[in-house]
């Protein structure tokens, strides 16, 4: 029994022995994949945090470039609601100018026709001056072709009477003097 106890015992031995070169070795594989796994823990922390650095970095630009884009809009949307003050002053305007101009053109029109209807009664008047001057200017020749007409005929009397025995054609004269009246 002691010899199978000692057999057992240097068995136990060997079997403990291997099993603690075996833990051993299985505990150093262990800390040396513990240790990568640390390391690429760090490394990704590492990472992790410069990560988390550039986006603060990135909040921080997007913050301020959200403010200036928000003070831009708000400078466009004053320079807009100007632009369209402006425009509807402008619109305003060139209406009060059409509705004058159009005033101006119906008082021109007006005037025009005053203009046209003073024209045709001084027209007329002058064309009925004319005619009535023309008719007394007729009449008054007439008048004076009569008086010619007698004159000459009291002429061709006076000769006929003073020297008789010329014979004188008084109604070739006389009848001139018709024919041109």
């Amino acid at each position: 029994p002691s010899c199978c106890e000692e057999e057992l015992r240097s068995l136990l031995d060997e079997r403990l022995l291997a099993s603690e070169v075996c833990a051993s070795s299985r505990l150093e594989l262990l800390q040396a994949s513990l240790e990568e796994r640390f390391e690429a823990c760090e490394a990704a922390a590492r990472s992790q945090v410069a990560i988390r650095r550039q986006q603060e970095k990135l909040e921080s630009r997007c913050f301020d470039l959200g403010k200036t884009l928000g003070a831009r809009v708000a400078d466009l949307e004053g320079q807009l609601a100007r632009q369209r003050h402006d425009h509807d002053q402008t619109v305003l305007c060139v209406r009060e100018l059409m509705k004058r101009l159009e005033g101006q053109v119906a008082a021109v029109d007006a005037e025009w026709a005053r203009v046209k209807g003073l024209f045709a009664e001084k027209e007329a008047a002058l064309l009925e001056r004319v005619a009535e001057e023309s008719r007394r200017s007729a009449h008054q020749l007439a008048v004076v072709q009569q008086r010619v007409l007698f004159m000459v005929e009291g002429a061709e009397r006076l000769i006929h009477d003073e020297l008789p025995g010329q014979a004188l054609r008084p109604s070739a004269r006389s009848g001139a003097s018709l024919s041109r009246s």
